[in-house]
This record gives C-alpha cells, sequence and structure tokens, in this order.
C-alpha cells in the first residue's frame, strides 16, 4: 500500500495523459453530460464561462489516475478473496484395524508427514464399531488435512493412505489378524 501510494503521489505531480495511462485503449473523444469533461486533444467547457477550461483536463486526468489505482487495488483485493488461503481434505479412518487406526493418529507418523508435506492433520470424530451408525451431530472417526496449497493436502493424504494401508496389511499378517470381509482397504 505504501508503495501504491508513493507511485500515486509521484504521477500526481507529473500527471499523464489518457493516452499514456491506457495506450493501446479506444478512447471516446468526449464523455458528454460529466460537466464538460473530456479527453485530451479536446476542448473542454467550463459551465457557464463558454470557454475551454484547461483546470478541467488536470482534473480529469487526476480523476482518470486515481480511478485506475482505485481499480487495480480492488482488482488485487478481489483476487485474494477468490483464492482460498488454504486447501481442506478428509480421509475416513474409522472402518480400518484398531492398530493401523493407532500408528496413524499418534505424532510420531503425523509428526513427519506434516513437516514433508506442510499440511496441518489433526484426528476428528469418534470410533464407531461395525454396524453401529452416527446419531445426528456425531462423525465417524477421520483425519481432517489442511494446507497452504492443493498439492500438500494431496501429497499428505496419499501418504496417509499409504501408512494406513502398510499397517493394515501388518495387522492382518499377525496370528488372529485375518477376518476376511471384515475391513476394506481403499
Amino acid at each position: 500500500m505504501a508503495a501504491a501510494s508513493k507511485a500515486g503521489t509521484a504521477l500526481m505531480q507529473n500527471p499523464l495523459s489518457s493516452a499514456q495511462l491506457l495506450p493501446n485503449a479506444v478512447l471516446p473523444v468526449s464523455l458528454p453530460g460529466v460537466l464538460g469533461v473530456s479527453m485530451p486533444g479536446t476542448a473542454a467547457v467550463v459551465p457557464g464561462s463558454g470557454l475551454p477550461g484547461l483546470a478541467n483536463e488536470e482534473a480529469a486526468r487526476k480523476a482518470a489516475l486515481q480511478a485506475a489505482l482505485n481499480l487495480q487495488h480492488n482488482l488485487a483485493k478481489i483476487q485474494a478473496d477468490a483464492m482460498p488461503e488454504h486447501y481442506e481434505a478428509e480421509l475416513e479412518i474409522n472402518e480400518f484395524p484398531q492398530n493401523a487406526r493407532w500408528k496413524v493418529t499418534h505424532k510420531e507418523t503425523l509428526g513427519p508427514i506434516s513437516e514433508w508435506t506442510g499440511a496441518a492433520i489433526t484426528t476428528r470424530g469418534q470410533f464407531f464399531p461395525p454396524g453401529r451408525i452416527p446419531g445426528p451431530g456425531e462423525r465417524k472417526l477421520y483425519l481432517f488435512i489442511e494446507g497452504p496449497t492443493e498439492l500438500s493436502v494431496k501429497r499428505a493424504k496419499a501418504e496417509l493412505k499409504r501408512v494406513l494401508e502398510d499397517f493394515s496389511h501388518q495387522s492382518l499378517q499377525l496370528p488372529g489378524g485375518t477376518q476376511p470381509g471384515r475391513y476394506q482397504v481403499l
């Protein structure tokens, strides 16, 4: 803002014509109905005097410059508002084996993934045993992933899926861990 303000002050001291501001634009020759304001190269008539007014041309230049600066500021603000500052994703872990859920929700696993991807990972919801349906306002256990870029969130989600699949596979290899059809790895 300070740089734009300084630039605006410098330009106000050395006013530019509309042709210099918009060199490739097609501009109308005059703006009828706007208190006699016209573009450079045409005569502006000061109301009541009937004479061309150089002061009005100077005021028109300043107004055009201010309008251009305001437009630039407003466009930057709209772009900042339109682009989200962070991205989000969810990964449901309720249906994975207990060992896999436990491993993927601990700091020893989440910390390195967060550092590597730049995404924050939070455990949310609660565990519901198979067959039990969550009531209103309740959610099954899941990981909430948020990050500054879409890529960081995708990488974190992919790595968490990989860890879940590895530990699910390991838990099924343990004695008593084979229960066909009970869990589905996505």
